[in-house]
């Protein structure tokens, strides 16, 4: 089985996201999986949490036809950095702005 990862990179972080630690499971009995997604992540979160995970986040995806199940996991190992410092090829091959 090969090793699930996740990750995310924003103008102010990059969050990667390794593992699975444990899966929010569907809800049962309904045909409307969104209503609920909220108080299942959450008490998965708190779950997480109570067991010792140092830093637990709710990673996934969910479909736009809410009667399907979202697939949403808390990774096993969380890694938090800074921002990417992506820079264009043009910007790299430019020669350094100053302003005066």
């Amino acid at each position: 089985m090969s090793r699930v990862i996740s990750f995310l990179a924003s103008p102010q972080r990059t969050i990667v996201g390794k593992g699975v630690f444990s899966v929010i499971e569907e809800a049962w009995k309904t045909k409307n999986q969104i209503f609920s997604l909220p108080s299942r992540v959450d008490a998965a979160l708190a779950a997480a949490k109570q067991a010792g995970h140092p830093c637990p986040i709710a990673v996934g995806a969910v479909p736009f036809d809410h009667s399907d199940a979202a697939e949403i996991i808390i990774p096993e190992e969380v890694d938090l950095s800074g921002p990417l410092n992506m820079k264009t090829e043009q910007e790299a091959d430019a020669p350094p702005m100053i302003f005066l």
